[in-house]
């Protein structure tokens, strides 16, 4: 209900900027994922790939700022976001070692609860000091509690290293009070030796009466109020014990609520209310902790699921739906659907995937769980991923526009993350821009057509070569630019600014006609058909007269013993020619070119300044480099 609140308040809720209209926040405060890059300064921490939540509540610099609320390009309702730098200085991105997502991201709620139990304090008559916590071997009531957040605050009662004797649920509504009890059965409690009692106090004639009797006529030492309700409140005041602590854990959308509370009780009794919201980063760690050795269950909090299509609706009509939490996988398109319809939504669209999916929840008490995560991530994505190649298949090939046109709804990191898991399946290939399916790339390929062979390998790679190439650049200077792969992809990526580019490479050329500053010459020479570049000795005779501020080369194959070669002898010698007549000389190599042959040898690492590569060089070649003075980026 925290999104809810932020959504209909606006910028009224403390959380919200005043600019919100104007710079609109990323809903979702409970998420979690996969890093998928990591700045330079948090290397040593973080790396792609690895499991992470967030602790939403980050008191940056005394400000209430939070993700969800608070930030334009952070929160969880979307397919990626980008983590500011005050939530790492804070310790607040926190990885996650367990098996599921969905685990990961309730660790926030979880945490919020484990926060109020930790939060809560007794005291000694006569001593002034507090003892934190809930009272170990007291008797905890828990008001307005079988809904998802109360659940949550069970699990962690029964579970944590310092428990309750007795623990009593109250709700007014016997359908949620009866699924608490199929998931939490009292004799499971007593085994354990608690005394757990689930009660519907509007069968209750007298509910403050009935409660104290129940627990024995003391009262109740802790008691958690999980409904912004005055008579709630009102009860939750009149069971405590003596020393009890009420913690009003429901945050109201009304800012004047309030409700009539027992100070008799407060003066003579020594009652005492106080108000959590949020955990800290400890509770946060405690409640990722528990999960992943399964001491407490978060999914008993969950009742439904959904796509990212289903984030904003579900969110603007909360109260209406009822159940606990709603889960939005963002890598998907899916109508928010709850656990128990999904039999009857496998049945009414012949759909076996949601069938599995009822199978594995009803196997596992109704509940959501590590089986049914893995199995909507392979099922769901699958679809579209077979959508995708039906595509390609049907056009032979296909830009990455193309691609953003047919699937409107799927981010472009989402695509590209699908292009990149099909082409290592095998099932297309990608290629610069785009796509081609294997028939069209197997076709090409027969026909010998070198360069179109080369381009599909290791686009990754070639990206980041150019990417960190160009940074290379100098304005309104003369560069060579070698043929091939490599260099057409960086050509691609050259700035529109003034300087004199000389290029072997035709491919280079066409992607360089697309500028308007820069002035592109080729040297004549012989063409050569399969690598799309000229060569031979009028190419060789028309650079003899040129001196190039830096010469970018590409490189077919390195090995210690013969240096860097290529195949054909007459784009050596034009790449041992710019060698000379430049006063810098940049290699274009990704690892994939290590400790391979080829036949002649156009270059050795005296006689090269800068190696630009894909960050994945071993480390005895990045020490060699080092002894000759050869800077390796």
């Amino acid at each position: 209900m925290s999104t809810y609140k932020c959504a209909t308040l606006g910028e009224a809720h403390k959380r919200v900027h005043d600019d919100v209209a104007g710079h609109p926040a990323i809903a979702g405060h409970e998420f979690a994922g996969d890093i998928v890059k990591v700045g330079k300064n948090h290397q040593d921490r973080f790396k792609p790939g690895m499991k992470f939540t967030i602790q939403p509540a980050l008191n940056y610099k005394g400000t209430m700022w939070s993700p969800g609320y608070s930030y334009e390009f952070f929160g969880g309702d979307t397919t990626y976001c980008i983590i500011p730098a005050e939530v790492m200085e804070l310790g607040c991105l926190l990885e996650y070692k367990g098996k599921a997502y969905y685990e990961a991201s309730l660790a926030e709620p979880m945490s919020c609860s484990i926060g109020a139990f930790n939060a809560a304090y007794h005291t000694q008559m006569g001593v002034y000091t507090h003892e934190m916590g809930i009272k170990k071997d007291g008797k905890l009531a828990i008001m307005a509690g079988a809904g998802p957040m109360g659940l949550g605050a069970l699990t962690y009662a029964l579970h944590r290293d310092v428990r309750p004797s007795m623990i009593v649920v109250t709700d007014i509504n016997q359908d949620r009070l009866d699924r608490a009890a199929h998931l939490f059965p009292p004799e499971d409690a007593k085994a354990d030796g608690i005394e757990l009692h689930f009660v519907n106090t509007a069968k209750m004639a007298d509910p403050v009466a009935e409660l104290r009797e129940l627990s024995g006529g003391t009262g109740y030492d802790d008691v958690l109020c999980y409904a912004p309700v005055s008579a709630v409140v009102t009860q939750s005041s009149g069971i405590l014990g003596r020393d009890g602590c009420l913690n009003f854990f429901a945050g109201p959308t009304d800012k004047l609520f309030s409700a009539t509370m027992n100070f008799y009780d407060v003066h003579y009794n020594s009652t005492h209310v106080m108000g959590t919201t949020g955990g800290n980063t400890a509770d946060m760690i405690e409640s990722l902790e528990l999960t992943a050795a399964k001491r407490i269950n978060p999914a008993v909090m969950v009742t439904h699921i959904g796509g990212l299509d289903a984030a904003a609706e579900t969110t603007l009509n909360l109260p209406k739906i009822p159940g606990g939490k709603k889960l939005i996988y963002t890598h998907l398109e899916m109508p928010l659907i709850a656990l128990t319809d999904l039999r009857a939504q496998g049945e009414a669209k012949n759909d076996q995937r949601y069938l599995a999916l009822a199978d594995i929840v009803e196997a596992n008490k109704g509940l959501w769980c590590p089986e049914a995560e893995e199995y909507l991530l392979a099922n769901f994505i699958k679809l579209r991923r077979n959508a995708i190649v039906s595509l390609i298949n049907e056009r032979g090939s296909v830009s990455f526009g193309d691609l953003k046109e047919s699937f409107p709804q799927v981010s472009e990191m989402t695509l590209r993350t699908d292009l990149k898991a099909l082409d290592k399946a095998g099932s297309i290939v990608r290629i610069h821009g785009g796509a081609k399916s294997v028939g069209t790339v197997q076709s090409v390929i027969s026909k010998d057509d070198f360069l179109n062979k080369r381009s599909i390998l290791n686009i990754d790679e070639k990206q980041i070569i150019a990417q960190k190439a160009i940074q290379l650049l100098q304005p309104e200077e003369t560069i060579f630019l070698d043929s091939g792969s490599t260099a057409t992809m960086m050509a691609a990526a050259i700035p529109d600014e003034p300087r004199l580019i000389y290029t072997s490479g035709l491919t280079c050329a066409i992607e360089l006609a697309n500028l308007a500053q820069p002035r592109i010459c080729l040297p004549g020479g012989v063409l050569n058909r399969y690598s799309h570049s000229v060569c031979g000795v009028s190419a060789i005779r028309e650079l003899e007269r040129i001196h190039f501020k830096q010469a970018f080369i590409g490189v077919t194959s390195f090995s210690y013993d013969t240096g860097f070669t290529c195949s054909i002898d007459e784009e050596a010698r034009l790449k041992q020619l710019a060698i000379e007549h430049a006063q810098e000389v940049i290699l274009l190599m990704d690892s994939s070119k290590l400790q391979k042959h080829s036949t002649f040898t156009f270059a050795h690492l005296d006689n090269v300044d800068i190696i630009v590569s894909d960050g994945k060089l071993p480390q005895d070649f990045l020490t060699c480099c080092q002894q000759h003075n050869v800077r390796v980026i």
